[in-house]
């Protein structure tokens, strides 16, 4: 404990304009990239833990991060700061009739959604070809920067951008995303009831093996939720999901007008990343 507090308090005189005490959170709120570097570094050098949630030594604030860097209209990528609001980036991709085509509405920070590890959270089962997250810039915990430049999912290898996803940003810290857009289009509702949660399962992996890609899906208990996209495949993914949930016995469902997936939240560190992220930060110390 006591190392703890002499590398806090040398952490905090090394970044004085760039932390900030709130109750008994030390947060970091870097400026820039090398900011952002240097004191991932600098926590590793004082040996303190740093995540992007309270409970460690010390929060990354990634508020700073929040400026919309380029769009490529040509190719349709944005390059984003992970801390910018997804209600900003839909407002400036809609302005052109774009959009990210997520079902989720509000002003919270992207790498919240896009890093969320909960039950709710957008699946990639619901759409295995689509890819979102393009590229990234991050910081690995023990220092180092990596950058991962938009290309073919299938040309680079392993796909160290989906597991970092995955991983609630322990294996990386994002400090930005390239996205890719899509042309805005309607998102359609549906809900279901069915005669017990594994019965509303089997319809979604059915629905799915048929080649529907849902926006979104939810199970809540028996209920199935399902959020399809307004386009050309409208009427025969309607057709599929219609057919499949009569032959499984399935009722239509009315769902509250105003309800929406909910915000994703923080998830707990994952217990079997424990150990792997602090070996890292040892190796580099």
């Amino acid at each position: 404990m006591g190392c703890d507090r002499m590398g806090i308090r040398r952490f905090r005189e090394e970044f004085s304009s760039s932390v900030i005490e709130d109750g008994n959170v030390l947060r970091f709120q870097p400026r820039d990239r090398d900011e952002a570097i240097r004191g991932v570094r600098a926590a590793v050098r004082f040996g303190l833990e740093m995540g992007l949630e309270p409970g460690r030594a010390i929060q990354l604030d990634l508020s700073k991060f929040s400026e919309i860097l380029e769009m490529d209209e040509t190719s349709r990528l944005l390059h984003v700061g992970a801390g910018a609001s997804l209600a900003k980036v839909e407002e400036t991709l809609r302005a052109r009739s774009m959009s990210l085509g997520l079902p989720y509405e509000g002003d919270f920070p992207l790498y919240r959604l896009l890093l969320a590890r909960r039950p709710g959270g957008l699946s990639p089962d619901d759409d295995p070809v689509r890819q979102l997250v393009a590229g990234v810039e991050a910081i690995v915990p023990d220092g180092r920067a990596l950058s991962i430049r938009p290309a073919p999912r299938r040309a680079v290898g392993p796909d160290f951008t989906l597991s970092m996803l995955k991983s609630g940003g322990e294996l990386a810290f994002p400090l930005s995303f390239w996205l890719a857009y899509r042309a805005h289009a309607e998102h359609v509702r549906f809900a279901f009831r069915f005669g017990s949660k594994n019965a509303a399962e089997i319809a979604l992996a059915q629905i799915r093996g048929q080649g529907v890609r849902p926006v979104f899906s939810a199970i809540h208990e028996e209920i199935l939720e399902l959020h399809l996209e307004k386009g050309a495949l409208y009427g025969a993914m309607s057709a599929i999901v219609a057919r499949i949930v009569s032959e499984r016995g399935g009722e239509e469902f009315a769902l509250p007008a105003d309800s929406t997936p909910p915000v994703p939240e923080a998830a707990p560190p994952s217990p079997a990343l424990g150990p792997f992220v602090t070996s890292m930060r040892r190796n580099r110390s």
